[in-house]
């Protein structure tokens, strides 16, 4: 996250990070989920209703992608300004796309019919 300070501070002059446990599924992050959207809610009252740019890093973009997701057009549009996804995998997991295609897992081979 340190390299990120310096991205950080050309954006805003205010941020607040926020670390999530990327283990759950995203139906187990209800309650994170929650929060995020009242620490949201609470940074554009507190920054004098200004909308906030949110930055999401790695798996981090797919929990703030469906937050954004699941709010209304209007709350979006008072409280968000911007998304930034840096690092997101939004291509899905290649290296285990690629696995499952080659049929090498590990130190064994799958034949996959003749």
């Amino acid at each position: 996250m340190k390299y990120l300070y310096s991205v950080i501070k050309l954006l805003v002059t205010v941020y607040i990070g926020v670390r999530c446990n990327c283990c759950l599924f995203l139906d187990e992050m209800s309650e994170f989920l929650n929060d995020l959207q009242k620490l949201i809610e609470s940074s554009y009252e507190d920054n004098g209703n200004q909308p906030v740019i949110l930055l999401g890093h790695s798996m981090g973009n797919l929990y703030i992608h469906y937050l954004l997701t699941h709010q209304s057009r209007s709350w979006k549009e008072k409280y968000i300004k911007s998304f930034i996804s840096l690092a997101g995998p939004w291509g899905g997991a290649v290296k285990t796309i690629r696995l499952e295609i080659s049929g090498r897992h590990g130190s064994f081979v799958v034949n996959v019919g003749d």
